[in-house]
């Protein structure tokens, strides 16, 4: 289990490091067995929450009702979420989405896929409320609908407050998990700890992530992991904007 700041393994670095996983169980399939592999990158201490990277041949499977609270980023390929109404949502490579658990749906694959992943498999925690689990979620990289955010310490940042902004695409029914869309202007964040685990995939601008110790520099098309109470300091060096998903562990640390 890795803890603290890590940049997530690009497509090309993963694929030749990814092991082969077990089969899926037969009676979720409506098609022949695939071949599915995976690099799983952190558990947390909770046991609830898992962060990897995920690749499978084509398949059709039935997920009725879904087990578990996902957001995904998809890196190579495509998959075509049905969902009980009859509607169909496409997700191709470059974006992300979120089933959240209860959700009745097919997952109809008709190529490779690879995806980043961020599981929540709570078993006490309730399914999401029939009005909210009918669709997959899909998170628009368009800046609508988003809050500006301020900050009351003055010593959060080195220099003046930066404009940023916010928008949730999803919380899940326990409110610990959470999905959407972030931007800040260029800035200097003093370190501070991690209130949760979050996966940041940056879709605009360059900047350095920190600990004190060691500096993870990224850019557009990289995605980074911060584990919960890990110290960061984060410096932008252009506009960036991010897709993330957070999780909150109740009493870590």
């Amino acid at each position: 289990m890795t803890q603290g700041l890590l940049k997530m393994p690009s497509l090309r670095e993963a694929e030749p490091k990814m092991e082969r996983w077990p089969d899926m169980d037969p009676k979720d399939l409506a098609s022949a067995q695939p071949v599915q592999r995976g690099i799983n990158v952190f558990d947390s201490p909770d046991g609830k929450l898992s962060v990897g990277i995920w690749a499978c041949t084509p398949m059709v499977t039935t997920m009725a009702p879904y087990s578990v609270d996902e957001f995904m980023l998809v890196l190579k390929g495509s998959t075509t979420i049905l969902h009980e109404d009859g509607t169909r949502a496409n997700f191709r490579a470059g974006e992300a989405f979120v089933i959240a658990k209860g959700t009745h749906c097919v997952w109809e694959q008709s190529e490779d896929i690879v995806k980043y992943y961020v599981i929540l498999a709570d078993p006490e925690a309730a399914p999401a409320p029939d009005a909210a689990r009918g669709h997959a979620i899909r998170l628009s990289p368009a800046s609508a609908k988003m809050s500006a955010l301020t900050h009351d310490d003055p010593n959060f940042f080195e220099g003046s407050p930066p404009e940023q902004a916010a928008r949730k695409d999803f919380v899940n029914v326990s409110g610990r998990m959470t999905a959407g869309l972030w931007t800040t202007a260029p800035m200097r964040r003093r370190a501070r700890k991690a209130a949760a685990t979050e996966l940041m995939c940056i879709l605009e601008g360059t900047g350095t992530l920190s600990d004190g110790k060691a500096k993870l520099d990224f850019k557009a098309g990289e995605s980074l992991l911060v584990t919960q109470g890990a110290p960061n300091a984060l410096a932008c060096t252009a506009p960036v904007k991010k897709f993330y998903c957070t999780y909150e562990a109740a009493n870590a640390g």
